[in-house]
């Protein structure tokens, strides 16, 4: 019965100190989890830096001269936007405060910051009048201020660039942000983008270098022949010379893509010098341009490491690679901007993009549909195009939707005819004032008409449909040209070429129509102006032939 009562203690005393040690891990692992969270949820970045628009302002120090003084929005609850470098960017954080205006904010509980950063200038929204005049003041006790910038109050337009500002705070307990309206507050739509307080050695410049940096790593090279790190660092620094710090930092900053993408370009010497020759992105904007750059390398990355040579004519060691490099670098240039029909370029369905057309690019050069005839094939011409040159294909204003068609259809005329007068728009049209709403295209008695006059190979034109290989995320491309119907008129290449009714178009569209024809089958082509007329310039690599314009 002792024995009994022992052995009933002892697996007592056994299961209370396993319940005892389940509880006290149990109580470490709450313990670990929860300071885990609250490290996750007071992450280093938020150490480094606060913005001021998450923080109080002192409201009887603050006032606006129109509505309300407004935090990471306008008044009219659209996002903050100013230009810098050139470019209009949208802010997340910022304060807009319509001059005149003042906004005082209490720093005493934000010692352990060192400096205000922000950019300051007018919202796009502000258009007109006499702009703005804009100081920063600190104060150790709220009363006695003293303005923070050395060379006096910066003078802003409308359209102006935004200033980058950094004050100095480390003996401020306020800081005052003034903005004065001259003469007259007329859309003074003052506001301070990315407003933040940070620490002393806080970088916001995603490792993005200035250009002083840059000439600082030059000096080591001095009287060395230019090439290899040399050329990388140059090359380099002429990228954040014509991007600007600020696009290249917003841009890596955007997402991981983009910093693979960035990474991949500026530190690869063939890639860097490939997109710095090839010119200034179409409307200026490289953020825009590194953004299609970006979609790219990330649809089409491995395309890029094909090593496979194409045994091109003037160019034996040419790759792949290369080849796709050129024609990803040149429509990253060309679709800055919004590429599409000449005709009408607001529809979805006129319009390209970067993607797409390099898919549909690449499948007419791998599928041999750039050769002309026998005795002129424009692959070879294709491959050795600089990228400054490619560009006048890939930017060549027709939609995605048409090229494959236009290509197949001039090509059964080269093939019937055997001759290269099918590369020119004279053979397809008529000198005719063109009306692109004219009821007959739209309709239905005339579909099967038309679908039959633009047929290929004896499929009708509105049957047609390719199925093109595409890349990682869209791996095939599934292609036809759209038919617009009266209540939604669509306008199409088809629609200049002759047909029974007798429409056509006059020199501006057989010229573009022209230009049209001979990009879909890899030509540099382009529209020049003259006085009251338009003619075709196009590319050539028959040195017997120097005829180099073709007038419309």
């Amino acid at each position: 019965m002792k024995k009994s009562i022992k052995n009933k203690r002892s697996k007592t005393r056994f299961l209370l100190k396993i319940t005892i040690c389940f509880a006290l891990l149990f109580m470490v692992f709450l313990s670990k989890d929860t300071s885990y969270l609250s490290y996750a949820a007071q992450t280093d970045t938020e150490d480094e830096f606060c913005y001021l628009s998450d923080i109080p302002y002192v409201a009887d120090q603050s006032s606006t001269g129109w509505r309300e003084i407004s935090l990471d929005k306008t008044p009219d609850n659209t996002a903050i936007t100013v230009k810098v470098e050139g470019s209009n960017y949208t802010f997340e954080k910022g304060i807009f405060a319509h001059a005149t205006s003042t906004v005082v904010y209490d720093l005493t509980n934000y010692s352990k910051y060192d400096y205000f950063t922000a950019y300051i200038g007018l919202n796009a929204t502000s258009t007109r009048g006499d702009g703005v005049a804009f100081d920063i003041f600190t104060s150790q006790d709220g009363i006695n201020w003293q303005s923070q910038l050395a060379e006096g109050p910066i003078d802003k337009l409308p359209g102006q660039n935004a200033s980058f500002v950094k004050i100095d705070l480390k003996n401020a307990k306020f800081l005052k942000l003034y903005a004065d309206d001259k003469m007259a507050n007329a859309s003074d739509h003052s506001v301070y983008a990315d407003a933040k307080l940070i620490k002393e050695g806080y970088d916001d410049n995603a490792g993005i270098k200035t250009l002083a940096e840059y000439d600082e790593m030059l000096k080591k090279f001095d009287g060395q022949e230019i090439t290899g790190d040399y050329e990388l660092t140059l090359l380099q620094r002429e990228l954040v010379n014509k991007a600007g710090p600020y696009a290249l930092k917003r841009f890596s900053g955007e997402s991981e893509e983009n910093r693979q993408a960035l990474s991949w370009l500026m530190n690869d010497l063939e890639n860097i010098r490939l997109y710095i020759m090839g010119g200034t992105p179409e409307g200026g904007s490289y953020y825009n341009s590194l953004t299609q750059l970006s979609r790219l390398y990330n649809e089409y990355s491995s395309d890029f490491s094909n090593n496979e040579r194409l045994n091109n004519t003037w160019y034996p060691d040419m790759t792949y690679g290369y080849l796709y490099k050129k024609m990803a670098m040149s429509i990253a240039l060309t679709h800055s901007q919004r590429v599409g029909l000449w005709m009408q370029s607001g529809p979805v369905e006129n319009q390209s993009d970067a993607l797409r057309r390099y898919a549909i690019f690449k499948y007419m050069h791998k599928n041999g549909k750039l050769r002309a005839t026998d005795k002129l094939d424009i692959t070879p011409w294709f491959e050795a195009l600089q990228v400054e040159e490619m560009r006048f294909v890939m930017n060549n204003n027709i939609d995605d939707e048409e090229i494959l068609w236009l290509n197949a259809y001039v090509q059964t005329k080269l093939d019937q005819y055997k001759t290269t007068n099918y590369l020119t728009p004279h053979p397809y049209m008529a000198y005719i004032w063109p009306n692109y709403s004219n009821p007959i295209y739209y309709a239905e008695e005339n579909k099967d008409y038309f679908n039959e006059l633009f047929s290929v190979n004896g499929v009708g034109l509105f049957d047609l449909s390719y199925t093109i290989p595409g890349g990682k995320n869209n791996p095939t491309y599934n292609i036809s040209v759209t038919r617009g119907t009266p209540d939604y008129k669509l306008y199409k290449v088809w629609m200049n070429f002759r047909n029974k009714f007798g429409t056509g178009a006059v020199c501006g569209g057989i010229s573009k129509s022209g230009s049209n024809i001979r990009a879909t089958h890899g030509i540099p082509a382009a529209v020049i102006g003259q006085p009251g007329h338009a003619a075709i310039i196009y590319y050539t690599k028959d040195a017997r032939r120097q005829r180099l314009l073709e007038f419309g």
